[in-house]
């Protein structure tokens, strides 16, 4: 029968640290990535680079460590993060595990929260959405309950390129409304300085009368 291992508390403490700083130096390196390629330079030779600098470097946390980050592991990384919303957690060991999955359901609520108002960042409206009673479920609950939904799992699924889309059409939504508005102010008075609201009705006279009765 095989041996069950467990690791001892200290041991999994160690992994969070060392997790954490991995997820960190990461999420550094793809921010000066992301400032390159707004430069005009390629992805892969700034991975290159990064990876000489940082492959075997030693943790902050463990000098005993070393970081293994090859020019791969970082270009993996680079599209990682920048399909989980440019955030550590995006490359975070084990970040797609299921005991943090977020219902697809409380997201779209979240996206529909979204496209309601205008915010004036993505972090505030989710910080305004899970201060809502039943946010995340049918009925109250209070917000801890779901504190487990870091903001960098709606970012990963819920990027912010699409949160800003959405606020751009809600604001072009908006001024073509206002810009229709005036169109119909501005039409009708023309109309209405054309005609009359009522036309005059035309009076007969007394030779139209007589004639009307001389053909009955």
């Amino acid at each position: 029968m095989p041996i069950a291992l467990h690791q001892s508390p200290s041991h999994k403490s160690d992994s969070v640290r060392w997790g954490r700083e991995l997820a960190q130096t990461k999420h550094s390196i793809c921010r000066t990535i992301a400032r390159g390629v707004q430069s005009g330079l390629k992805v892969r030779p700034q991975a290159r680079r990064a990876a000489r600098r940082w492959n075997g470097k030693p943790y902050r946390c463990d000098p005993t460590r070393k970081f293994s980050l090859s020019q791969t592991t970082i270009v993996r990384a680079w599209y990682r993060w920048q399909r989980g919303g440019q955030v550590p957690a995006a490359v975070r060991l084990q970040f797609n595990g299921s005991a943090h999955a977020m219902p697809a359901l409380m997201l779209v609520r979240f996206v529909t929260f979204c496209a309601e108002a205008d915010w004036t960042s993505q972090r505030a409206a989710w910080r305004a959405f899970i201060r809502q009673p039943g946010a995340f479920a049918r009925g109250p609950r209070p917000a801890k309950h779901n504190r487990r939904y870091s903001f960098g799992t709606v970012r990963r699924h819920f990027p912010f390129a699409a949160f800003r889309a959405l606020q751009a059409a809600r604001k072009a939504e908006a001024a073509a409304r206002h810009e229709r508005a005036v169109l119909l102010v501005q039409t009708s008075a023309e109309i209405r300085r054309r005609l009359p609201d009522r036309p005059k009705r035309k009076r007969r006279t007394g030779a139209e009368f007589s004639l009307q009765g001389a053909q009955l």
